[in-house]
């Protein structure tokens, strides 16, 4: 079996790297054949830019590939999109009279909530209301805890980023908030406060997904997809891309895209494309537990065993329904 893969499009954590910031297992073979295939890969994810780039830059160093790797980045869940010759495509923010209306929302639902604001270069944190219920908890690959107590650290590790203090007490600049992340431990709140936000706004005003926390921008991995492969074809059919990824916010390309690779799958939901598509009798999208030859070859184009990518998607199902109760998937 062979896909026609022209594209690829890429979360990053818990698909590239894990959420100690390592590099997956058999990513560093799977990037050395995207570049010896020089095939356009895209990076999409909810952080910032310059989140995304460091992490990039971490990427090339420890493949040993440098600038041979180049990536075209999609940050904030599509809302600010930047291509690896330096051209931005997409540049939307949140105005804020919206963040302050949907402060309010936040308020109303659920008190113990931390807003993540996130820039281009920074993200800034506050407090919304009460976050003692936060303190000491990882959320979404982000320690969180009351923004008091983070001042009192000179720097703190986020992930693989390193925020400093000056960021912590830097002054939010509205004009350059491209997207909005809720944490909280209230996560039965989520849904109240998305559907409030649509009831307000109406329900194609943001992108809104669900995970482990509610993000809230002005773009989504789908349409950011699109717009990078018109950039290079001319066209916004997405047939010829294979997506990466793990969580919701993935599903919307991983449906529509021609192929998909769902990585280490947490979700039922998510897991559930490789599922229909196999019961449909297609090719092209499984789930996996790692990057292993197989995967690789599909993913890069070349001819591949659908029925040992068939085994896996097996194996990734088994593994998902028995750790779904203890490892806090969703139902």
């Amino acid at each position: 079996m062979k896909e026609d893969i022209r594209f690829i499009a890429s979360d990053i954590e818990g698909t590239l790297i894990n959420l100690n910031g390592e590099l997956r297992s058999g990513v560093n073979e799977l990037l050395h054949e995207v570049v010896k295939r020089d095939i356009p890969i895209f990076l999409e994810s909810g952080m910032s830019y310059f989140e995304i780039l460091k992490v990039a830059e971490k990427i090339k160093e420890e493949t040993g590939l440098g600038d041979k790797l180049k990536f075209d980045i999609a940050s904030n869940s599509g809302s600010y999109i930047k291509l690896r010759d330096g051209k931005v495509i997409k540049d939307n923010h949140i105005e804020k009279n919206y963040i302050n209306e949907i402060k309010k929302i936040v308020q109303e639902k659920a008190s113990g909530t931390v807003i993540i604001y996130r820039g281009i270069d920074e993200n800034y944190r506050q407090r919304a209301y009460t976050t003692e219920g936060i303190k000491g908890k990882v959320l979404n690959g982000f320690y969180v805890t009351a923004i008091d107590a983070l001042k009192k650290f000179n720097k703190l590790s986020l992930s693989n980023i390193t925020v400093s203090k000056n960021i912590l007490d830097a002054k939010i600049e509205f004009g350059e908030i491209k997207s909005l992340e809720l944490a909280t431990l209230e996560k039965n709140k989520l849904k109240e406060i998305k559907k409030e936000i649509e009831n307000k706004f109406g329900k194609d005003f943001f992108s809104i997904n669900i995970g482990r926390t509610l993000q809230i921008s002005l773009g989504n991995k789908l349409e950011a997809m699109k717009d990078i492969v018109e950039q290079k074809s001319g066209s916004r059919d997405v047939e010829n891309v294979c997506v990466l990824g793990d969580a919701m916010n993935d599903i919307v390309s991983m449906k529509e895209a021609g192929a998909c690779v769902i990585c280490h799958s947490k979700y039922k939901e998510v897991y559930k494309i490789a599922e229909d598509s196999i019961k449909e009798g297609k090719t092209g999208k499984y789930a996996v537990g790692e990057f292993d030859d197989e995967t690789i070859k599909m993913i890069t184009g070349q001819d591949y065993n659908s029925n040992k990518m068939i085994e896996s998607t097996k194996t990734a199902k088994q593994f998902l329904e028995g750790n779904s109760n203890n490892m806090g998937y969703s139902e």
